[in-house]
């Protein structure tokens, strides 16, 4: 059995612009983050977004990936935690120095004290 630690972030990173460059955001992060840490990727959802590989990773016995990784998801040009596991301090604040050093400082802003927000999603019942 596995541990898994689920943050309450300080903030939620919010942007100014439609389009972003999410590899230049990549290098910038996985460039300045300590050698002993995971590395940042794109997280393949449809929302799109930011995700870090949990320490024990290939440990973790779970046929669902969004349970071994830290994500973050966009939804109205915000990175959400959602019902998933988000990014913890250190890691939430290298991704926002990396987005505002490729966006423009004045094009990226905290919301503070994590505001709740969910991803809309549709269900769908067959009658």
């Amino acid at each position: 059995m596995h541990t898994k630690i689920i943050y309450k972030m300080l903030y939620t990173i919010a942007v100014k612009v439609n389009k972003i460059y999410v590899n230049e955001i990549i290098d910038y992060y996985n460039n300045k983050r300590p050698e002993s840490s995971h590395p940042l990727e794109k997280l393949n959802r449809c929302e799109g977004g930011f995700m870090i590989k949990m320490e024990n990773y290939d440990d973790i016995d779970d046929i669902d990936e969004n349970n071994k990784i830290h994500q973050l998801r966009w939804c109205n040009r915000q990175l959400v935690q959602d019902i998933y596991y988000g990014f913890n301090n250190q890691q939430l604040d290298l991704l926002y120095e990396s987005i505002a050093a490729c966006i423009g400082e004045d094009m990226v802003y905290k919301i503070d004290k994590n505001k709740e927000c969910s991803i809309k999603r549709m269900y769908f019942v067959k009658r």
